[in-house]
């Protein structure tokens, strides 16, 4: 599963080789349009993580017949939910250019179907999760990074698309991965099964777990589509893009250790065995982390050279490392959030979700302050360093919360 994700992260990173191609003008905005979209990740990984849950309860009870009914009910719910929000947002779609200051409508378009296909594949992902079927998983993580590295490069490189291309490649490649998710679960989700689905017991446990994932992901995410909202200069922009970008891939090689903790402390509790898997993975994580800080703070050059062979994007350097030590302590929090999730500990969810709100809107507080800095990195810096402070004290609050008594 790590040596799976490891690679699709590689692949994705290339993405932004390629898209780099596009220009000063298009690159941030389908960089700033990924992780936009990165938002909805939020109730998809909610989504995963109850699939995950129940798929390894219902593995030890022999219980497939209610993860078939509940696959298909809630595929079907959130088809619908999505057509809710693409009928919105595309009414609004002149107000939504403005604001993200992307004129080429038509990538909001493609934005908007890229939010189904973010949606769905975490049902069928949550199954396999659950089931300990790691290596299908990371088949799915390859598939995924390799098939967007591939259509991106067709459509960049050989057709010379910018940002709709690139956007329609990106839905192109996350479809044919949510295919594929389908057909590795079908013997779960096509069992035949009578009656019908219950909603409210299961929309009472999607609620927590939507806010606890969305207490780390909007720390994670929310940066860039801020930076492309806030700043006018198209190759400012292209840098704090090519910063976070080098320093965001860490995250992609930590992520695993966590997607594998999740089931196992899940079945542990329902067979009522003790685990100290938790603990072994926020050492895990911590070692990667702060060995990847190390080294990205002695060559912070290296991974902008490799992923954009620009020399203007060298410039970017100083940023990489603030960035990385940025995202070591979120990615201890979201070790430790998705523990507390696991044992439905939901104590902690006021503060936790209180830290994101205070980190978003200390950001819009400070935007008109930011604008006006007359060194760039300097604001970029503040942004940065915002994140890592909030995202410090977001871990702090789940590590109380882990290991108090009570």
């Amino acid at each position: 599963m790590g040596v799976a994700t490891l690679l699709g992260g590689v692949f994705m990173m290339f993405v932004h080789t390629v898209a780099q191609r596009m220009g000063d003008e298009a690159y941030p905005a389908f960089a700033a349009l990924l992780k936009l979209t990165m938002i909805f990740i939020i109730p998809a990984t909610a989504l995963q993580t109850i699939f995950t849950r129940q798929m390894a309860a219902a593995a030890i009870a022999s219980d497939t017949q209610t993860m078939a009914r509940t696959s298909r009910a809630v595929t079907k719910g959130m088809v619908l939910l999505w057509l809710v929000f693409a009928v919105l947002s595309l009414s609004l779609l002149s107000p939504l250019s403005a604001f993200l200051k992307i004129p080429n409508k038509t990538a909001l378009v493609f934005m908007i179907l890229l939010v189904l296909t973010t949606l769905l594949p975490p049902v069928f992902k949550g199954l396999l999760q659950g089931q300990h079927r790691f290596g299908s998983l990371g088949f799915l993580a390859i598939l995924d990074g390799i098939g967007r590295l591939v259509l991106v490069c067709l459509v960049v490189l050989i057709f010379q698309r910018k940002l709709t291309g690139a956007m329609s490649a990106v839905v192109a490649s996350q479809g044919v991965t949510l295919v594929v998710a389908i057909g590795l679960t079908r013997k779960v989700w096509r069992i035949p099964v009578g009656g019908s689905f219950h909603w409210k017991p299961w929309i009472d446990q999607l609620i927590p777990l939507t806010i606890g994932v969305a207490s780390f992901s909007l720390l994670s995410y929310f940066d860039l589509p801020f930076v492309q909202s806030v700043f006018l200069d198209k190759h400012n922009k292209m840098l704090y893009t090519g910063g976070q970008a080098a320093g965001f891939a860490l995250v992609q090689f930590i992520t695993p250790i966590a997607s594998v903790m999740f089931p196992r402390v899940v079945q542990s509790l329902a067979r009522g065995e003790k685990t100290n898997t938790m603990a072994l993975t926020v050492g895990i994580t911590a070692l990667v982390g702060v060995l990847g800080g190390v080294f990205l703070t002695l060559f912070p050059k290296l991974p902008l050279y490799i992923m954009f062979r620009d020399r203007e994007m060298l410039q970017a350097s100083p940023l990489v490392p603030l960035y990385v030590w940025a995202m070591i302590p979120i990615t201890l929090a979201t070790v430790l959030i998705l523990n507390l999730l696991a044992h439905a500990k939901y104590k902690a969810l006021p503060w936790l979700i209180s830290v994101a709100i205070l980190y978003v809107a200390t950001l819009e507080l400070l935007a008109n302050h930011l604008v006006h800095m007359e060194n760039i990195f300097d604001a970029f810096r503040t942004i940065i360093y915002v994140m890592g402070g909030f995202g410090t004290l977001l871990c702090a609050i789940a590590a109380w919360f882990t290991w108090k008594k009570n």
